[in-house]
C-alpha cells in the first residue's frame, strides 16, 4: 500500500446498479430512496475535488456467489449498469464477483496505488451484505496495520432489499449495529 497520507475524503458508493436499484432478482424499489442523498454526496465530493469511486456487483454466469444468491448483475446485462443517476465523468467505476469489494482486485489494484486517506466514506446497498463486507474489512485492515483513517458509512446513504425471510428493517438495523460496534462511524450525510 502507498505510504502516502491525504487530508482527503473518498467516496466508495458500493453496487448502485440497474440489478439492485431497478429490475433484478434482489431488486427493491426502496433502494431508489437513498439516490438523492448519493447524489448530494457525489456533488459535494465533486466541490472538494475528492475521489469518487464506484464498485459494483459484475458476475460470470458460473460465479460462486450463486450458490448463496440467485443469478443477478450477469455482466452482459444492464443489471450491472450503473444507475443514470449517479454518472459523473469523475466517478471511477470498478467491478466484483463478490459480496465483499474489498476482496475485488480492481479495487485491491486501486487500494495498493492510492494515498491513505483520512476518511473512506461508504455508501450505497445493500446494508446488511455489500455494505457491511466491505465496511468490516476496510476497517480490519486498517486496524491490523495500525492506520489512523476512518472508515464512516452514510445512515441515509445505504439501503438494503425486503423478500420473503430477508426482513429490510431488521437486517439493515443488525448490519448498522455491528457496524457500530468495531468502531465504524455511522454518519448522516449533512454532516459530511
Amino acid at each position: 500500500m502507498n505510504q502516502k497520507h491525504s487530508s482527503q475524503s473518498v467516496l466508495l458508493i458500493i453496487d448502485m446498479i440497474e440489478g439492485f436499484v431497478n429490475e433484478g432478482p434482489l431488486f427493491d424499489p426502496y433502494i431508489r430512496t437513498i439516490v438523492p442523498t448519493l447524489r448530494r454526496t457525489m456533488d459535494f465530493f465533486k466541490q472538494q475535488h475528492w475521489p469518487m469511486i464506484a464498485i459494483n456487483d459484475h458476475h460470470h454466469s458460473n460465479s460462486c456467489e450463486f450458490k448463496a444468491f440467485p443469478p443477478h448483475c450477469l455482466s452482459d446485462t444492464i443489471e450491472s449498469k450503473l444507475i443514470k443517476e449517479l454518472h459523473d465523468e469523475q466517478l471511477l467505476v470498478l467491478h466484483k464477483n463478490s459480496v465483499n469489494a474489498f476482496m475485488s482486485p480492481q479495487f485491491q489494484a486501486w487500494f495498493h496505488d492510492a494515498p491513505i486517506y483520512k476518511r473512506y466514506v461508504i455508501g450505497g446497498c445493500v446494508t446488511d451484505i455489500c455494505i457491511l463486507h466491505f465496511a468490516l474489512s476496510l476497517n480490519s485492515y486498517f486496524h491490523e496495520h495500525d492506520i489512523d483513517s476512518t472508515v464512516v458509512v452514510l445512515n441515509d446513504g445505504v439501503a438494503t432489499y425486503d423478500l420473503e425471510n430477508h426482513n429490510r428493517t431488521e437486517y439493515h438495523n443488525a448490519a448498522i449495529n455491528l457496524m457500530k460496534q468495531v468502531g465504524i462511524h455511522l454518519i448522516e450525510s449533512e454532516s459530511l
